[in-house]
């Protein structure tokens, strides 16, 4: 038989006050309601920012059309080493230096890769 409930003990501090403890549950539910949605809207603003810088690197529908309409197999082989936007820059660069009638050299990525 157990024994009876004014024999069994109390680990509780002598200064433990139930309401104190509810009232302190209830003040930090209201601080959490207070601070979550700002602590969100400046996560979404910094996800925006993100996306943008994200977004101003990628490349569109109309650039891959362009690339494959006027690649070649150094184009090619670029995309294949350093991705679009590298091999879509070289393209235009190797195209304006016709158009002016610079001498057209070659970049060798690997070089430029090395000396990096």
């Amino acid at each position: 038989m157990p024994p009876p409930r004014s024999q069994l003990r109390d680990d509780r501090p002598a200064s433990f006050d139930p309401a104190a403890f509810v009232v302190l549950t209830v003040d930090m539910q209201g601080l959490a309601a207070l601070l979550v949605p700002p602590v969100l809207m400046l996560f979404a603003l910094a996800m925006e920012r993100v996306q943008a810088g994200l977004d101003r690197l990628s490349v569109g529908r109309a650039h891959v059309e362009e690339f494959l309409d006027t690649a070649d197999e150094t184009d090619v082989g670029n995309l294949a080493k350093d991705g679009l936007p590298a091999a879509l820059d070289e393209l235009r660069q190797r195209r304006s230096n016709d158009e002016t009638g610079d001498p057209v050299i070659p970049v060798d990525s690997d070089a430029r890769n090395r000396a990096s």
